[in-house]
């Protein structure tokens, strides 16, 4: 299977296709064939997934595109152990979601629209991660960035989610256009877009490092766009107006996960160059920390988790740039499952009680026992718990970076710990615990579906223990068969760093704790004593409204003049120009008609009239001559006596 890699991405396609040309008119068809190809594509990924951890060789096969004089631009596929890890993990997921969508999007006019669009999104996932070329990868990127518009604004008869897609569409366009001059820069200095060649040229120094680096920031844009890292995070809370299956395929698998993939497969270009990769584990840091501070105060239960998402994609883009490709690749594995179960467990909720505002909640775990217990096991793992997923994955994170002596990002990254726990268990105990706060929600509230609560139960179970692979006491763990090049592929255990780990989310639990559900501080006397800070939180830092303030309302200024300059300016000239036109050709119509045709039609009537005189003298009658002949001699007479 590894040699025929470029298989699994294809039927996904093939249910768009059928979907769009053949089912379009039957749910059960569109639904029931969309699923079926999926799985089809889950089984091949662990076929693939298995003979790579039993080979551990990559792979790649690519065939000729383009070529002119001595340059060639190659496509085709690089299977490595990595992309068998995100093909488990986009499958997965993606045939999770599919099954989930049966119950939660049941009674949508477009139902079928939606599933077409969900095998869309998931073929470019997989084609991007099989992709063994940057432009390829280019190519499937950008699909990602349309289908994801499309399933962000899917009820466009509402304008915020319609908005929130063009925002989505808008926002990661303006990073991709990095991507791309990053990967004009890359060709022209390296001469290749393939991955294994070139990071065999960076590897052996056969490269200009300087430009290839220069062409790895910009590339990097891309990323953090895609993954919604600072200053490009804005769009991704937006996007929750889609479909809540839809935010868990988005947050958990396929576009912000391509960000963090990109830059994985960036590693080689951005460790050419230690301000490169301390630009990246920056960015990582700052977002990982602000979004986690901005998920402190929301209230609307999909805020909260994209909030956590750009937080956790923070944490992965941090370890990156630190040098930890192992580290931040296993926590976008554990991540994709926990992330999921939750954005489903809260599409759950809002299914049962319809309301996003947690506010409006609380006391459900008696009414829907299921969704609960599987929040709590991802609360449990997103926070970092022993011995659940997040704690092996987040805990390798700050190995790495306590074993290079970063202890600025160990401590932004323990920081946002803490806060992601707090936030977490605050969203935990508002939702499912205590007194319902909307009697009348309560009242309707009920568990969800079967095709709705097993996806989360086998999702929870993943949580639990997707994470033990990479337990790192194991001789063959998830280090030893994830890694690149020379750097460092897994971090020795630390019984101290787990330790603090462990009591830094036990605080943030702690914490959430004692404020929501034993009310020993109350909430709103926090709120009071720190007012300023609630409101920079709660207004997400006004990055919305510094980007209207210095982007939005200045462009739009811009566009209003230009726009009045063209209707009176460019409009007035042209205009001016046609009535001028139009008044010479009237002159000019007027002249020819009465000047020219005047002249040419008076000399025909002048000619006309002389004619009908003088043809009265020739009129053929004797008596008629007679009398001119008379007439002649009487003047003749009449003259010559005047001279006389």
């Amino acid at each position: 299977m590894i040699h025929n890699g470029w298989l699994i991405p294809l039927f996904p396609l093939l249910s768009f296709l059928m979907i769009v040309f053949f089912l379009k008119k039957s749910q059960k068809a569109s639904s029931y064939f969309a699923i079926a190809m999926v799985l089809v594509s889950l089984i091949l990924s662990f076929i693939l997934f298995f003979e790579m951890l039993g080979e551990g060789h990559a792979y790649h096969k690519f065939v000729s595109w383009l070529s002119w004089s001595d340059f060639e631009l190659p496509m085709g596929i690089f299977i490595d152990p990595l992309t068998a890890v995100m093909l488990i993990v986009v499958t997965i997921v993606s045939s999770l979601v599919h099954i989930y969508s049966l119950g939660y999007m049941h009674g949508d006019p477009r139902f079928s629209r939606f599933y077409a669009y969900l095998s869309l999104f998931t073929f470019s996932m997989l084609g991007l991660v099989v992709a063994g070329t940057y432009v390829l990868i280019l190519v499937f990127w950008e699909l990602v960035g349309l289908t994801s518009y499309l399933l962000i604004g899917f009820w466009f008869e509402k304008k915020i989610a319609a908005d929130a897609g063009k925002k989505a569409f808008v926002t990661t366009k303006l990073a991709d256009l990095g991507f791309l001059l990053g990967l004009v820069l890359l060709l022209f200095a390296a001469h290749t877009a393939s991955i294994p060649e070139l990071n065999e040229l960076i590897e052996s120094g056969h490269a200009p490092l300087t430009l290839i680096g220069i062409a790895g920031i910009l590339m990097f844009m891309g990323a953090c766009g895609k993954s919604a890292q600072f200053p490009f995070h804005v769009w991704l809370p937006d996007a929750m107006e889609g479909p809540t299956p839809v935010s868990a395929l988005i947050h958990a698998a396929t576009m912000v996960a391509a960000g963090v993939y990109l830059t994985a497969r960036l590693m080689g270009v951005i460790m050419v160059s230690e301000a490169m990769a301390t630009v990246v584990a920056t960015i990582g840091a700052i977002t990982a920390v602000m979004a986690a501070s901005i998920g402190l105060v929301q209230n609307d239960i999909k805020r909260i988790l994209a909030y956590s998402t750009v937080s956790q994609l923070g944490y992965m883009i941090m370890v990156l740039g630190l040098g930890g490709y192992t580290a931040g690749s296993f926590h976008l594995f554990t991540h994709a499952f926990f992330k999921a179960l939750l954005f489903l467990g809260a599409g759950s909720v809002i299914h049962a009680v319809h309301t996003n505002n947690i506010q409006e909640m609380g006391g459900l775990h008696g009414k829907m026992k299921i969704t609960s217990i599987t929040f709590l096991i991802a609360s449990l793992s997103i926070a970092g718990i022993f011995p659940l997923s997040g704690f092996w994955s987040k805990d390798e994170i700050f190995a790495v970076a306590y074993d290079g002596g970063h202890y600025f990002f160990l401590a932004a990254g323990m920081a946002a710990a803490f806060m992601t726990a707090f936030y977490m268990f605050r969203l935990y105990f508002l939702t499912f615990t205590g007194a319902p706060r909307d009697r009348h929600a309560y009242d309707h509230a009920h568990e969800s579906p079967r095709n709705m609560t097993i996806p989360l139960i086998i999702l929870a179970v993943l949580s639990v223990c997707a994470g033990w692979w990479g337990i790192p006491w194991l001789e063959h763990g998830y280090g030893s068969f994830v890694k690149f090049g020379h750097y460092a592929h897994h971090a020795e255990p630390k019984i101290g760093l787990m330790l603090a780990s462990l009591l830094v989310a036990g605080s943030g639990i702690g914490f959430a704790y004692l404020v929501y559900r034993k009310r020993a501080i109350t909430a709103e006397s926090i709120v009071a004593r720190f007012r300023p800070l609630y409101k920079l939180l709660y207004n997400k830092y006004y990055f919305d409204e510094l980007y209207m303030a210095a982007i939005v309302n200045p462009t739009y200024k811009i566009t209003e003049i230009l726009f009045r300059f063209d209707q009176v300016v460019i409009d007035g000239i042209v205009n001016g120009m046609a009535k001028i036109t139009l008044w010479w050709s009237w002159a000019k119509e007027r002249f020819d008609t009465y000047v020219i045709d005047g002249a040419v039609n008076g000399a025909g009537y002048l000619s006309l009239a002389i004619g009908r005189a003088l043809r009265k003298t020739q009129t053929g009658q004797l008596q008629t001559y007679a009398l001119v002949v008379f007439i002649g001699a009487v003047i003749l007479i009449f003259v010559k006596f005047i001279r006389i």
